[in-house]
């Protein structure tokens, strides 16, 4: 029976970024479902890419420790005997994102003999050689001895597997299936964007791809881009355009709002360790169509479209026409199908599915 938990990162959870809207959305309120006591400790590090507002959370036993400098990386390394003290008293450790040098964490765990499992919530294999290099000379001397890990999607699972890490689960991110959950569609075909306007996202190829829609899709095509980022101004050759919004940056319930009335949502990204936009969208009953990359291969299947990063814009273009053409077909098999992938997010990401996987992570990580 586990008790307690200890969410170990260097990042400083109160600011805005990824392990905090993991953090807020699914472990906190898995935690309390569970009558599990949840400890968070980190070090204060703040990224330059995460920007944001101090927002401490008066509920949660958060634990911020001194650190020291990493070289070449903005995190910072704790005193070992300092971390090992704040875990004495906890069941399990989750180690979020094992960077090269993090592995102080898995000394301080394993020397207290707490269970440790590896989380991996950001890209683990990426086009840089020499990041790639370090990952493998990590894995084959550090990895291996955590307990269990925890990847969002089946490549990093293959990955990490062959770098000897043991009892690798593939658990996807928990979405709010009520909030994201098909509204009745307006009398016109809606394509959206939602996402930060970033290379990663695959901005550039959004921003040539939405004038060829415009000019070859019917009026009753309306366009939306939701979503702020240092490329906001690679927009601008695209506003003049009659039936594009272009929102900036949303709020949860603005984009919920959005994507519960999308018939159809674009996820062009270079590379995606999950994809949460995909899964949000299928949730909302949209059709998504999405780059072929680990993380939206394994959401989108067969509730939407997958194209090969080296593909043209035609067939974005063709895939959108498809879609077009069933929705002003059948509109009613159209609604079906909504229904058909909402029902698919409530059994795939829903909480209580995510919730139950995770318990088989921490029971397994406990077992060893």
């Amino acid at each position: 029976m586990i008790a307690r938990l200890a969410l170990y990162t260097p990042l400083d959870p109160s600011f805005v970024g990824g392990i905090r809207s993991w953090a807020e959305s699914f472990l906190r309120p898995y935690c309390a479902s569970r009558g599990i006591a949840l400890r968070v400790i980190h070090t204060r590090t703040q990224p330059v890419s995460e920007r944001g507002t101090s927002d401490r959370n008066n509920d949660i036993d958060e634990r911020s420790l001194p650190g020291f400098p990493m070289p070449l990386y903005r995190g910072r390394v704790p005193n070992p005997a300092s971390l090992r003290r704040e875990l004495s008293d906890v069941d399990v450790v989750y180690f979020d994102n094992g960077y090269a040098l993090q592995d102080v964490a898995l000394l301080a765990a394993t020397r207290g003999r707490i269970p440790v499992v590896a989380g991996f919530h950001s890209v683990i294999k990426t086009r840089n050689v020499l990041h790639n290099a370090a990952w493998n000379i990590v894995g084959r001397n550090a990895l291996r001895y955590f307990d269990a890990a925890h990847v969002l999607n089946g490549d990093d699972a293959v990955y990490l597997t062959r770098l000897g890490m043991r009892n690798v689960m593939t658990i996807p991110l928990a979405v709010d299936t009520e909030r994201f959950t098909p509204a009745p569609l307006k009398d016109r075909f809606t394509l959206s964007f939602v996402g930060r306007l970033h290379p990663q996202k695959g901005i550039d190829v959004l921003v040539r791809l939405i004038p060829l829609l415009h000019r070859r899709l019917p009026d009753d095509v309306q366009f939306t881009i939701a979503g702020d980022g240092p490329l906001r101004e690679s927009l601008a050759p695209l506003r003049s355009l009659p039936r594009l919004s272009i929102l900036g940056s949303l709020t949860r319930e603005k984009t919920a709002a959005l994507l519960n009335q999308s018939t159809v949502v674009l996820m062009p990204s270079r590379y995606e360790t999950f994809g949460y936009v995909a899964a949000e969208a299928i949730s909302a009953g949209a059709f998504v169509i999405a780059t072929d990359v680990a993380g939206p291969r394994d959401i989108v299947g067969n509730r939407g479209a997958l194209i090969s990063p080296d593909r043209p814009p035609d067939a974005w273009i063709d895939a959108v026409g498809n879609a077009y053409r069933r929705w002003v077909t059948d509109r009613s098999a159209f609604d079906r199908e909504r229904d058909e992938r909402h029902a698919y997010a409530q059994e795939r990401f829903g909480l209580a599915a995510v919730s139950s996987a995770f318990d088989d992570l921490l029971a397994q990580a406990s077992r060893n």
